[in-house]
C-alpha cells in the first residue's frame, strides 16, 4: 500500500503481488465466497465487458486493446479482497497508505516555501501543485489521505493517535486549499467537509434533532463558503466560472470549458449508440468525428479520455457499463453500512466518496494511479461477506 512513494515500481509491485495471491492458500480457500461477492464478481463482469468491447470497437486494434488494458487493475479486486479480512491487516495497510502519502503532502509544502525544487514544470510552474506526476493526481491522492486520515482519528481511542491523524489531516487541508493550484481536490475537499461532519455525528449519542441542526449549519457553512470563494476570480476555485465564461463567449479552450465541452460530446456519442457503445477504446475516435466540424477552438480539441468516468464507461459499452460501474460503487457503499466493520466502515465510506466524486470530473478509473489507488483502498477495506464476524474495532 505504499504507492505513491514510487510509481516506477508500480508494475512490479502489481506482478509480484499477483503471482503470490495465485499460489496462496487464502485465495483458493476464499473463492467460493468470491464468487457470490458482488463487489468483486461486478469488477470481473466490468473487465470482461470492456474486453468483449474491443471485438466491435470503432478504433485500431491497438488502441483498443491499450484501452482495455488499462482497466486490468480491476481483478485486483477480487484477487486481494481474502487478505485483508484481519482487521490489523487493514490498519497497517491503510497506516503505510496515509504516511507514504502524507511525504508527499510535506514535500509539497517544502516546495511552497522553496526549501525543494522537485515540482514538474510540465504541469503548471504554481510551487508544489505538481510534487506528486501530476495536480490532478496529487488532489486525488491528498483528499483520499483526508477521508482515510478522518476516519482513523474518529474511531481512535487512543488519544495521541487521535491527534497525529487530526493534525495529519489540517496540515494536509491547508495544501490542498493554500498550495495546490488544481481545481478537483478542493471541490472534493467540500463534499469531505460535510461528509465527515455526518460521520461524527452519527457516532455520537445525541438526539437526531441536535444532530440534524448540526447537520445543516455545516452544510449550510460549505455552501456560503464555496459561494463566496468560486465568486473571487483571483482564487483558482473561482477560477472555474471565469473558465466556462471565457470558453462560452470566445471559443476558448480552457480547463473547464474543455470538461464542458468533453461531457457534451461524450453524451452525443453515446446517444448515436446507447445500447452497446462503440467499443473500447473508441473515445479519440469517436470525439474526432465532432470535432473534425466543430466551429470553435474548445470544441476542436481531441482528448484520450473525456474526464468522466461515467461517460467513459457509457460511450465504450453503452448502458450495461455504466450500469456495473454505478452499481460496482453502490453495492460497495451498501458493504460499508455493516456495523461489524466499525472504523473500516468509515474508512470504506470515505475512499467511495473520494472515487465516485472525482470519477465526474475526471477518468479515475482509466486514469493509471488514481485507478490503482482505488482498487487496491477497496480490496483491502472489503468484507468478504456481509455478514463478517471477525473484522474486530482494532485501532491502534
Amino acid at each position: 500500500m505504499s504507492l505513491p512513494v514510487s510509481t516506477a515500481g508500480l508494475n512490479i509491485f502489481m506482478a509480484l503481488a499477483i503471482v503470490l495471491a495465485l499460489v496462496s492458500r487464502e485465495l483458493w480457500q476464499a473463492t467460493s465466497q468470491l464468487i457470490r461477492h458482488p463487489v468483486a464478481v461486478i469488477a470481473v463482469l466490468m473487465f470482461i465487458l470492456l474486453a468483449i468491447g474491443t471485438l466491435y470497437s470503432s478504433a485500431p486494434a491497438h488502441e483498443n486493446i491499450n484501452y482495455m488494458w488499462r482497466y486490468k487493475k480491476l481483478l485486483l479486486v477480487p484477487l486481494l479482497i481474502p487478505f485483508f479480512q484481519d482487521s490489523r491487516f487493514r490498519y497497517q495497510a491503510l497506516t503505510c497508505f496515509c504516511l507514504a502519502t502524507f511525504l508527499t503532502v510535506l514535500a509539497s509544502w517544502s516546495e511552497f516555501f522553496q526549501f525543494t525544487h522537485i515540482s514538474d514544470p510540465a504541469f503548471g510552474d504554481v510551487t508544489g501543485d505538481s510534487v506528486f506526476v501530476m495536480h490532478i493526481t496529487q488532489g486525488f491522492l491528498f483528499a483520499m489521505l483526508i477521508a482515510l486520515a478522518i476516519s482513523l482519528a474518529i474511531a481512535s481511542k487512543n488519544i495521541y493517535l487521535k491527534v497525529l491523524w487530526l493534525i495529519i489531516t489540517v496540515i494536509t487541508v491547508g495544501d490542498i486549499c493554500f498550495v495546490m493550484w488544481g481545481r478537483t481536490g478542493k471541490a472534493t475537499l467540500a463534499i469531505l467537509i460535510v461528509w465527515a461532519c455526518w460521520e461524527w455525528l452519527y457516532a455520537q449519542k445525541w438526539q437526531w434533532m441536535t444532530k440534524a441542526i448540526i447537520l445543516v449549519v455545516c452544510v449550510c457553512s460549505v455552501l456560503t463558503g464555496v459561494v463566496v470563494v468560486a465568486k473571487n476570480p483571483a482564487l483558482s476555485f473561482g477560477m472555474i466560472r471565469t473558465d466556462l465564461e471565457r470558453a462560452q463567449t470566445t471559443g476558448e479552450a480552457t480547463s473547464q470549458g474543455l470538461r464542458r465541452q468533453f461531457a457534451k460530446t461524450g453524451i452525443k456519442i453515446f446517444l448515436k449508440s446507447p445500447w452497446v457503445g462503440h467499443g473500447t477504446g473508441s473515445i479519440v475516435t469517436e470525439q474526432a468525428l465532432f470535432a473534425k466540424e466543430a466551429g470553435t477552438p474548445v470544441a476542436q480539441v481531441i482528448t484520450v479520455n473525456l474526464h468522466n468516468e461515467y461517460l467513459m464507461q457509457a460511450v465504450q459499452v453503452g448502458i450495461l457499463g455504466i450500469a456495473l460501474f454505478v452499481s460496482w460503487l453502490g453495492v460497495a457503499c451498501f458493504y460499508s453500512l455493516n456495523p461489524i466493520l466499525g472504523w473500516q466502515a468509515i474508512a470504506l465510506r470515505g475512499a467511495i466518496l473520494v472515487f465516485a466524486f472525482g470519477c465526474l470530473f475526471n477518468s479515475y478509473l482509466w486514469d493509471h494511479i488514481e485507478g490503482y489507488t482505488y482498487c487496491l483502498l477497496l480490496a483491502a477495506l472489503m468484507p468478504i461477506s456481509r455478514g463478517e464476524k471477525n473484522a474486530s474495532n482494532f485501532i491502534g
